[in-house]
């Protein structure tokens, strides 16, 4: 990862920043091939996903998801509709933070503050060929971390619900889990629909192309 000079003060807080997103990042994986396992029923499916990038395995698992309760020649574990519907929300929303993640995880970030936002870095992948550069801000990419965490333990709850109502107890929608639920959908809907301000993500055409 290269560094350039602007603000040397706040590289920690950066390379700290990135870090969590890498750990969050983690959680989300091992939580998204969780519910995969038990949505398919078996612990094999652990051998298909396992060497997958996140991007793939969202896609692998959001395919398996809409194939539940759809063709009733085709016998699979009891999963409620309102559970499918609840899964393949989540995964639609969690799309987003997949993709900035791997840019994240890839890019070269550079801290070049501003007055108006103080914590502001640029980034663009270390590639001759790269076709765009990202302004964020270090605020932004913990915001990231919180939101990959969130979804990972929204897939826990999730999973928990399947279980449940698979051996006859209450599902999410009457479980104490609900709100908690609903909290983490609604942070990471309001990034999607642009009405969290404290949300950097800017991505301009590369003039390097």
């Amino acid at each position: 990862m290269g560094t350039r000079t602007a603000d040397s003060e706040q590289y920690p807080a950066l390379f700290e920043a990135i870090g969590g997103v890498m750990f969050s990042s983690s959680a989300f994986s091992s939580s998204l091939q969780q519910l995969a396992t038990t949505v398919n029923g078996s612990d094999l499916i652990y051998f298909l996903l396992e060497d997958k990038m996140m991007g793939q395995q969202l896609a692998d698992i959001t395919k398996l998801v809409e194939g539940v309760n759809k063709n009733k020649l085709i016998t699979h574990p009891f999963m409620s509709d309102s559970d499918k519907q609840d899964a393949l929300k989540l995964f639609k929303l969690c799309g987003l933070f997949v993709r900035i993640r791997n840019r994240v995880a890839h890019d070269q970030f550079h801290v070049f503050p501003t007055e108006a936002l103080p914590d502001r870095v640029e980034a663009r992948r270390s590639t001759r060929w790269s076709k765009s550069n990202v302004t964020t801000t270090i605020g932004t990419i913990r915001t990231l971390d919180r939101m990959l965490f969130s979804a990972a333990v929204c897939m826990q709850i999730l999973d928990a619900s399947i279980l449940s109502t698979r051996n006859g107890h209450v599902s999410l929608r009457e479980s104490r889990a609900r709100a908690e639920f609903d909290n983490y959908v609604e942070a990471m809907t309001a990034i999607q629909q642009n009405q969290d301000k404290t949300w950097v993500w800017e991505v301009t055409e590369s003039q390097y192309r």
